[in-house]
């Protein structure tokens, strides 16, 4: 079972332990309507922060690589950017290849309009995108 997808999690753990696998995981598994809810997520619904733009940056390319490699046709490919925990719960769920590779590409299509970025920046996006509602200057700078 992957934490995060039958319930919210909160990962924290030093580095090197696999929790950028661990949330593209969870991200990849929301998206593919492998959790626990009905229906598939769009990236554009998901809000994924982190602390650095390096790490923000890291966490889009791998969602990238493994969307691509679940929706293409190399079998070994999607098995491995797929994973064994989810390939499972696919399994479970009578979802085929083709269809997991279909959502895959429903998903990275959507992928460059997702909120994937530091706690700063996303701040300043709602800030922007809300400004005239919350009364703020729209041309402010974050410090």
């Amino acid at each position: 079972m992957i934490p995060g997808l039958a319930r919210n999690a909160v990962v924290a753990a030093s580095a090197g332990t696999g929790k950028t696998e661990l949330l593209t995981s969870i991200y990849l598994g929301h998206c593919l309507g492998l959790h626990a809810g009905a229906g598939l997520v769009s990236p554009t619904h998901i809000v994924a922060t982190t602390f650095s733009r390096a790490a923000a940056r890291e966490i889009r390319e791998r969602l990238e690589k493994r969307f691509a490699g679940v929706a293409g046709s190399d079998q070994a490919e999607h098995e491995r950017r797929l994973g064994q925990g989810l390939s499972a719960l696919a399994h479970e769920q009578g979802l085929s290849r083709a269809e997991l590779g279909r959502r895959a590409a429903r998903a990275l299509e959507e992928l460059p309009d997702a909120a994937i970025d530091t706690l700063h920046n996303l701040c300043g996006r709602i800030l922007r995108e809300h400004g005239l509602e919350l009364g703020t200057e729209v041309s402010f700078t974050l410090l």
